[in-house]
C-alpha cells in the first residue's frame, strides 16, 4: 500500500509533498492519506505507514509518559503512607481532642501534653523529660507541643498540598511527551471499504492521540465507509464533529479550533486571526452520500 503527507499549495488544495515540494505544512496539523482499503489483511501495514508519515510514536510515547507518571503516583502513596496517619488515626486524634474540650482541658499552643507512648505526628515539635515518680523510678516522657484544632486542619491541608503537587507534576510529564502538533486528518478519498478491524485501529489512534492532547480528524468519507463508521459506534466514540467532507473544511476546523483559544493563525502568505466559514459535516441522515451543511 501507498501513503503520502499531504500539504498546502493554494487555496484548498492539498496535495503529496513527495510529489510537489512548495506544498507546506499547516501549523501543528498533520495530513495524512492511505491509499488503499482498510482491512485485516494491511492494518500492519496502515499503522507503520500512518506512524512514518505523521513522525510519532504514539504507542512507545504513551508507554514512556505512562511508566513516569506511574512512578509519581507512587511516589504520592509513599508519602502518604510515611508522613500522615491513617483516617482511623486522625478519627482517633479528634475524638480525643473533642472530649478534652468538652471537659473544659483544652490546649492552647503553649501548653504541653505529657505522653508516655503513642505514635507521634512527624510535624509535632518533640522532646524528653525526665521526672521521678513516687516509688522513686526514673521515667521518660515525651512532650509535644500542639495545638489540636490547627494540627487536624494541618495534617488535611498537607494531604491538599501533595495532591496538588501530584497533579502538577503529571500536567508537566504530559506537557514533556506531547508532540508539535494538534491535529492528524487522515484523508479517505481512496478508502472505499473498511472492515470491523479497521474501524477498531481507527478508534484505538483517536484514543491514543487524545492521550496526548491531538484530535484526529477524518475528511472525504465515502458513504459506505461512514455507514459502516455508524456501525461501529466510532462517532460516539470521537464525536460527530471530527468528520468533515474536505480536507479544507477539516483544516478550518483546526484552525477554528485555535482561533477560539485567542491564537493567531498562519497560512502560507495569509494571517488568519478568525476564521468565519462553518465546516461542512456529516449528518446522520446521509446515507445516499449527500451532505449537508
Amino acid at each position: 500500500p501507498h501513503a503520502t503527507a499531504l500539504g498546502y499549495l493554494t487555496s484548498g488544495l492539498y496535495e503529496d509533498k513527495g510529489a510537489y515540494p512548495s506544498a507546506v505544512d499547516i501549523p501543528n496539523v498533520k495530513i495524512f492519506r492511505f491509499e488503499e482499503n482498510i482491512y485485516y489483511a494491511n492494518i500492519d501495514a496502515f499503522k507503520k505507514l500512518f506512524i512514518k508519515n505523521i513522525g510519532f510514536r504514539v504507542e512507545d510515547q504513551l508507554r514512556l509518559m505512562n511508566e513516569e507518571v506511574t512512578g509519581v503516583e507512587r511516589e504520592f502513596k509513599a508519602a502518604i503512607h510515611n508522613s500522615s496517619k491513617s483516617k482511623k488515626q486522625q478519627q482517633h486524634i479528634k475524638q480525643r481532642f473533642q472530649k478534652q474540650f468538652r471537659n473544659g482541658n483544652t490546649l492552647s499552643n503553649n501548653e504541653n501534653i505529657l505522653s508516655n507512648g503513642g505514635s507521634v505526628m512527624d510535624d509535632v515539635n518533640l522532646d524528653q523529660v525526665t521526672t521521678v515518680n513516687e516509688s522513686g523510678k526514673i521515667v521518660q516522657h515525651k512532650i509535644i507541643q500542639v495545638n489540636e484544632f490547627q494540627l487536624v486542619d494541618e495534617m488535611e491541608l498537607n494531604l491538599d498540598e501533595r495532591e496538588k503537587e501530584k497533579e502538577k507534576k503529571i500536567a508537566e510529564i504530559k506537557r514533556k511527551y506531547q508532540p508539535v502538533f494538534e491535529f492528524v486528518i487522515i484523508d479517505c478519498s481512496p478508502v472505499n471499504y473498511i472492515d470491523m478491524m479497521g474501524i477498531k485501529t481507527l478508534i484505538q489512534i483517536y484514543k491514543d492521540l487524545k492521550e496526548v492532547n491531538v484530535t484526529v480528524l477524518l475528511c472525504q468519507v465515502r458513504p459506505m465507509v461512514y455507514r459502516q463508521l455508524q456501525r461501529m459506534n466510532y462517532m460516539d466514540i470521537a464525536g460527530k464533529d471530527t468528520i468533515h467532507v474536505t480536507i479544507n473544511d477539516a483544516v478550518l476546523h483546526a484552525l477554528k479550533t485555535r482561533a477560539s483559544r485567542g491564537e493567531t493563525i498562519q497560512l502560507p502568505g495569509t494571517a488568519f486571526p478568525f476564521v468565519g466559514v462553518e465546516n461542512l459535516s456529516y449528518t446522520e441522515d446521509d446515507y445516499d452520500g449527500q451532505v449537508s451543511c
